[in-house]
C-alpha cells in the first residue's frame, strides 16, 4: 500500500462495515473492499452527490458508463441524475 501520493501522505483507517449498515464518506477518499469469501453475492447501494454543473466526461470506463443516457459534456441531469437540493433546499423528487 502507498504512503504517498502526488505529495500528500496517505493515512489508511480500517472501517468495517457491518451487513444491513451504512457508511458515507467523501467522494475522494479512496476506498475498497477484501474479496467477498463468503459464497453469497455482496450487494451494495451507491450515492454520489454532486453539483448541479456537473458534466459528463464520457473518457472513463467506470462499471455504471453503459447506463449513462446523457452526451459528453452534457450536464449529468434526468432520471439517473436527479436533482435533490436547489439553493440548499430539498428539491419535491426528493422528499
Amino acid at each position: 500500500m502507498p504512503d504517498r501520493f502526488e505529495d500528500n501522505a496517505l493515512e489508511v483507517e480500517f472501517c468495517p462495515v457491518p451487513k444491513g449498515y451504512v457508511h458515507y464518506h467523501h467522494s475522494l477518499t479512496w476506498h475498497g473492499s477484501h474479496d467477498n469469501s463468503s459464497g453469497n453475492p455482496r450487494r451494495a447501494i451507491a450515492v454520489h452527490y454532486m453539483t448541479g454543473e456537473t458534466l459528463y466526461d464520457e473518457s472513463g470506463t467506470h462499471v455504471m458508463k453503459p447506463f449513462v443516457t446523457v452526451k459528453d459534456g452534457d450536464k449529468l441531469e434526468g432520471d439517473s441524475f436527479p436533482l435533490v437540493m436547489d439553493a440548499g433546499k430539498p428539491t419535491r423528487s426528493s422528499v
